[in-house]
């Protein structure tokens, strides 16, 4: 993924009249208290450094080995992929950042700033690859960086990049980053097929912004680049890549499009077209002869999404799922669902897949992903209990999941994550760990860990302490066993029972009457995902298999499912266009008509018995481990890597270094202003210093820099400016000083606490107090004083939360105090409470009420006015002056409008139209409150500058009630990058 992110401004202006425009005092705020959605840089970190030939490694936690490891793919990578870009030199001292402190997976380039970022953290197993984990994410990431590198060519300092990345379409920069992070495989493939033959693949359009969709969209873009990028590469030679960058210019806003018919001969939409047909033709003849799934049965009617996990209560009658309800995330729900009344009912919300299903349905074991003190997701174990509807928490802050009670023990065993790998671990219920049972390296993964479900007549019989888990290693995949008996010679190693190339996940194990262990699983066949399993017998100490078979042969993949033995069911996930669905089957039906086999350790498979891997088995002079030798160039560059007196290991020392100056133009209230913006920053922003220099007619400038430290909690900082604004129509204001502040991210709130020393122009002042007290006109012109402010927001969707939150809250309270202590031409305090609401009326079309309440009070030499697109609409020519102030407003959002208009430098990406209703009003002790009210719509949307930075905002109208009816137009927007 790559992206531009700016962490320290929001550029917010009203009324657009080029790229961007400003309203100053909202960039001095924005500036100083910007905190980071996740925090970067760790307080507590003992930061490194580790030298390669082409890359500087970050990490931290002691992860020395990671480290060389990363070093050595990073550079046996970029080797590969400035090949495929062309690229003739690669670049020095490339920064790659290695951040353990959640278990998160993500991978992200920063183009403006230059440097790479890479979470020490497995990703699902459905996004796994032919290749070790670390190593597609690495490539994925430096084939960003390395692309932009290539655009960089004729304007530095980040402008280059900024353009060249502008011009060039979301499907191509993330296509090519798919295409060498690792192979073709059957995830990538079932996502292109289910939304080519449903008809409901994304058009050209949609390629170019896809980042900007909800859940299942963004992965689909992904995909379907990937796809395009591989038959372009097929169909006019590897070397159409670099060429089309090569030709690609930056003074052209559709030169992408021209550089690519002048390459191929073909236009895009012609090419488009023409991947279409065939792809098209390709997968017809992939489900030819299969049956769909509804040709057996219906789907349970539920919400359209993303819907997982299926597992049946005891009696067979209920069904619990979860599901996304058709979000714009992959926030999940806990739903039950009786299979004969189809009563359903929500139990939890917020939580991971793989959840334990207590076999007396008396309680549900979850995991749960929330943030630390450090601002970091980890996944914690939660026990929910099913009558009382309490949920208790287990764990905090073990980067735990999957997990399965152990009733023998009464303990919980699950999957932890730690620098870089997944181990079995035992816990109490108290969140005590009891027993690491495994210490598996980097290079392994284990998923979904199963204790056998027993069918035998006497449940009171002891079976064998083992255990079935799904077991990765090296690009391959498969359903392995683990024995926890500590009296056992094979205690804790992990022994494939059955393997492929393909992709194998989700086992279920059952214990059968006569004692075998009945294994499920999906399997990749042919591209397509379905239920295969295979039947094992006790031999020897091992597993011999006594047959096979493929359960089901569906056109559709299947991406999960549950058995119940007892009754007979299958509840299977089938994936759709929109998500997935749900079906309950007959398993004494036939779904498959064909016998292909399913490898075991007996066939030829290289992989027998695999012992526990001792982690960071990367010290010099050591040869390299058999574990490490599934990929090509993965296992090259481990090679490389056991020459310790390549990699240079000293400590972290804070360089500062300019990232980017970037020239900016803008408007505000019919004034250009002209300048550029730029940024000083270390590897890891820990020291940020950030400028803006903008000036332009009338006097209007806007001058500030900052300064933050965020090498411990709380984030400290400094700000100065010099700012000449208009405060109303028609009167100018100056705003100069400078703020002292630090942040502290407290839970899920937000504390700010500043101190600042302001020189403002005499007509700063309200209209009401220059009547009331005319001498203030003659001040000093000071304002010092302090002020404090707690925010906690939270919104259940991400993609969309900027302009269009979902079950979201806001809560602030702000004080402010300005005293003759401090010498301040204002002497006042004043307090405010501002809460608003959202709340989501319709699953399916995003129906959404926000209320919002805030109360202010003032004494002293401060009024508040009310008046604007934040406060009171419709007043902004004529705000409402008092020392109290009440605020009530209810906004009703209709469902989004999807990308009405195209243009080339701005598209609109989506609107939703609101329609409001503001009351309010301001008064003194000694005067009597008059309620103003105003009502109008709002269209809230978000514009993409060349298809990719979001300018975020809205245009409205608004009427005054009752007081003549006065009509007031205004817009709003914040560009974001």
């Amino acid at each position: 993924m790559a992206y531009i992110k700016k962490d320290c401004f929001i550029l917010s202006f009203q009324g657009v009249c080029g790229v961007l425009s400003l309203a100053v005092f909202t960039v001095l705020i924005s500036l100083i208290f910007a905190v980071p959605a996740s925090a970067l840089n760790l307080d507590f970190a003992s930061w490194r450094i580790l030298s390669s030939a082409h890359f500087n490694i970050y990490y931290h936690n002691n992860n020395d080995g990671f480290a060389r490891a990363a070093a050595a793919i990073a550079e046996s990578s970029a080797v590969e992929i400035s090949r495929t870009l062309n690229l003739k030199t690669i670049p020095k001292n490339i920064p790659l950042i290695l951040y353990d402190a959640g278990d998160t997976p993500f991978g992200f380039t920063n183009v403006l700033k230059n440097k790479m970022w890479v979470s020490i953290a497995l990703p699902d197993p459905a996004e796994l690859s032919d290749k070790i984990w670390i190593e597609s994410i690495i490539r994925h990431e430096l084939t960003h960086y390395l692309m932009g590198a290539k655009l960089d060519k004729f304007i530095k300092l980040g402008t280059g990049r900024l353009i060249g990345w502008g011009v060039t379409p979301m499907w191509f920069i993330e296509g090519v980053a798919q295409r060498e992070e690792s192979g073709w495989n059957a995830v990538k493939d079932s996502a292109v097929r289910t939304a080519i033959l449903s008809d409901k693949f994304l058009n050209l359009s949609d390629l170019q912004i896809f980042y900007f969709f909800n859940y299942q969209g963004r992965r689909l873009g992904y995909h379907i680049g990937n796809s395009m990028v591989v038959y372009m590469a097929e169909r006019f030679g590897p070397d159409v890549i670099s060429k089309i960058l090569e030709n690609t210019s930056y003074f052209k806003l559709n030169s992408f499009n021209q550089a690519f018919k002048k390459v191929t001969g073909l236009s895009l939409n012609q090419f488009f077209e023409e991947w279409h047909i065939r792809s098209l033709e390709k997968y017809k003849k992939q489900v030819e002869g299969k049956k769909s799934i509804t040709d057996y049965a219906r789907p349970l009617d539920f919400h359209g999404g993303l819907n997982i996990s299926p597992a049946f209560g005891r009696d067979g009658k209920n069904l619990f799922l979860l599901s996304n309800k058709g979000r714009d995330v992959r926030r999940l729900s806990l739903f039950s669902i009786n299979v004969e009344t189809k009563k359903t009912s929500k139990l939890i919300d917020n939580l991971e897949d793989n959840y334990f299903l207590d076999r007396g349905s008396e309680f549900i074991l979850f995991c749960r992903k929330s943030r630390n003190k450090f601002d970091n997701l980890v996944s914690d174990i939660f026990r929910y209990d099913i009558k009382s509807g309490a949920v208790k928490r287990v764990t905090r802050w073990l980067k735990a999941a999957s997990p399965v009670y152990d009733y023998d023990s009464k303990t919980i065993f699950c999957v932890q994550q730690e620098a870089g790998a997944t181990n079995l671990c035992r816990i109490d219920f108290d969140g005590n760990l009891r027993e690491r049972v495994t210490d598996l390296g980097y290079n392994c993964a284990i998923y979904d860990i199963q204790i056998p479900f027993s069918q035998r007549p006497d449940p009171d019989k002891k079976n064998e302490k083992i255990m079935f888990l799904n077991y990765f290693k090296d690009g391959r995949f498969s359903v392995a066993s683990l024995n926890y008996d500590k009296k056992s010679t094979d205690y804790g190693k992990i022994i494939p029972v059955t393997s492929s190339d393909s992709m194998i996940i989700k086992p279920r194990v059952f214990i059968q009457k006569d004692g075998s262990y009945k294994v499920f699983f999906i399997r990749d066949r042919g591209g397509i995902f379905n239920i295969c399993s295979v039947t094992l017998e006790r031999r020897n100490g091992g597993f011999d298999i006594s047959s096979r078979e493929n359960l089901t042969d569906f056109r559709e993949s299947v991406i999960d499912y549950d058995f119940c033995p007892s009754y007979g069911r299958l509840a299977v996930v089938t994936q759709t266009h929109y998500g997935s669905d749900i079906t309950l089957l007959d398993a004494g039906k036939k779904y498959a008509g064909d016998k292909e086999l399913v490898s075991g350790p007996g066939d030829a498979d290289d992989i027998a018995c695999e012992k526990t891997a001792e982690r960071g088995k990367l010290e010099t002079g050591e040869t390299v481990p058999s574990h490490l030798k599934g990929s090509a160039s993965g296992t090259s560059a481990i090679k490389s890597s056991s020459s310790q007196h390549k990699y240079k290991i000293i400590p972290y020392k804070n360089n500062l270094k300019m990232e980017y100056l970037i020239p900016m133009a803008g408007s505000q209230s019919s004034k250009s202003l002209f300048g550029a913006q730029g940024r000083f920053a270390d590897a890891i922003d820990r020291h940020i210093i950030d400028y803006q220099l903008l000036a332009g007619s009338s006097k209007y400038r806007n001058l500030t820099a900052s300064y933050i430290y965020r090498g411990f909690k709380p984030t400290l900082g400094a700000a100065v400016y010099d700012l000449v604004r208009d405060l109303r129509p028609g009167v100018l204001e100056n705003l100069r000083g400078a703020d002292l502040f630090l942040n502290y991210k407290l839970f899920d709130t937000l504390v700010i606490f500043d101190l600042f020393a302001r020189e403002i122009s005499a007509n700063s002042i309200s209209p009401r107090l220059v009547l009331s007290k005319p001498e203030l006109l003659n001040g000093e012109n000071k304002d010092r004083g302090y002020f404090i402010k707690l925010l906690n927001y939270s919104a259940e969707n991400s993609i969309d939360a900027d302009i269009h939150p979902l079950n979201a809250h806001s809560v602030m309270l702000y004080h402010q105090n300005s005293t003759a202590k401090f010498n301040s031409f204002y002497r006042y305090k004043m307090s405010k409470l501002d809460v608003s609401k959202w709340m989501m009326l319709s699953g399916r079309l995003k129906n959404t009420i926000k209320a919002r309440v805030m109360l202010a009070t003032s004494s002293g030499d401060y009024d508040f006015q009310l008046g604007g697109h934040n406060d009171l609409r419709g007043y902004s020519t004529r705000p409402i002056i008092g020392r109290k102030a009440q605020l009530y407003s209810l906004e009703y959002s209709h469902l989004p409008i999807n990308q009405p208009l195209q243009f080339k430098i701005l598209s609109v990406n989506k609107v939703y139209p609101a329609l409001f209703y503001d009351i309010a009003t301001t008064y003194d002790d000694y005067s009597r409150a008059a309620w103003h009210k105003s009502a109008g719509v709002e269209l809230k949307t978000r514009l993409l500058i060349f298809r990719k930075t979001p300018l975020a905002g809205k245009v409205g109208v608004a009427w005054r009630l009752g007081e003549g009816h006065e009509k007031e137009f205004y817009t709003a927007f914040d560009l974001k990058f």
